[in-house]
């Protein structure tokens, strides 16, 4: 038997996601490339988050944490999980990971929270990519394998989708030559989102609380089902 340190990064994650949105829709990003040459302009356009439909992949703790900020930030979110359960409130609509194309084809930012395995690798693939509005900013926080990431590429380059904010990728590190480096719509962290002076905290609570529960001879939180790989 194996548990995990589930709910220990959900919160930093989701408020590294939001950092991500909130530069690339306030073009954060490119003022900060425009002071290193102490250049000063407009950039247009900009993005409103309130209002914007978010579709979350994967509905875990990093994804659950997420719902809720983008929620009370005055989003309309979509979500989706492996399998169907009841929506919660701080969510507006949630279908199943095998029937993703509602939330890809309206979203106007697709966060994806999916953890490495073979049924989520390559999840967002070239043919899903496709359904994306030029318009979508896809932010990745799980594991890279969870994006074909040739394909997105393509569609950054050839402007099919507006820009990428990505925390994780293939490989890691990012090899330098990669033009994700310098595609000027994409904003690369480096596996940073789960950063956090106090998840140390909140791991050790886990391991607490599991810790009693072994002791007492009663089912622990964040069992690993060996099946599904996580």
């Amino acid at each position: 038997m194996l548990t995990t340190s589930g709910g220990t990064f959900g919160k930093p994650m989701a408020e590294h996601a939001i950092a991500l949105i909130f530069a690339f829709n306030r073009a954060i990003h490119t003022y900060v490339r425009n002071g290193e040459r102490a250049h000063w302009e407009k950039v247009l356009p900009v993005r409103d988050f309130f209002g914007s439909t978010v579709g979350i992949i994967g509905l875990g703790d990093i994804g659950r944490e997420t719902a809720k900020r983008y929620k009370a930030l005055g989003a309309y979110v979509i979500a989706v999980k492996r399998t169907l359960s009841e929506k919660p409130d701080y969510v507006d609509e949630l279908y199943t990971e095998s029937n993703p194309d509602p939330l890809l084809e309206r979203a106007d930012v697709v966060v994806i929270a999916l953890p490495d395995t073979p049924k989520t690798r390559g999840f967002l693939s070239k043919d899903r990519i496709a359904k994306l509005k030029k318009t979508a900013f896809v932010v990745n926080l799980g594991r890279g394998s969870a994006i074909d990431q040739d394909a997105l590429i393509e569609a950054l380059r050839e402007e099919r989708i507006a820009g990428a904010g990505l925390d994780v990728t293939v490989p890691e590190p990012l090899p330098k030559d990669n033009p994700l480096w310098s595609m000027p719509n994409v904003i690369i962290t480096c596996h940073s989102s789960g950063l956090s002076p106090t998840s140390i905290n909140r791991n050790f609570e886990i391991f607490m609380t599991n810790l009693e529960k072994y002791l007492a001879k009663e089912p622990m939180n964040n069992v690993v089902d060996f099946n599904e790989g996580y």
